[in-house]
């Protein structure tokens, strides 16, 4: 797996989603489709309720690690 340069950013910016929203599984960065040519808007962040559990470059909720 190649680490994009801004993940731990990332995982900075989002990590208070994980804190305030107790239905959160995970916040992944992982996307199939993220190659420059398919995104539209590299800033967005989506929600996924459908999304099978998290497994690569993803960041859980310390409550879920701890329980």
């Amino acid at each position: 797996m190649e680490v994009a340069p801004d993940l731990f950013a990332f995982f900075t910016h989002t990590a208070p989603l994980l804190e305030a929203d107790p239905s959160l599984l995970a916040v992944s960065s992982w996307n199939d489709n993220g190659q420059t040519q398919f995104v539209r808007d590299p800033e967005a962040v989506y929600r996924c309720a459908s999304c099978m559990l998290p497994s690569k470059a993803c960041q859980r909720a310390r409550l879920l690690v701890t329980q």
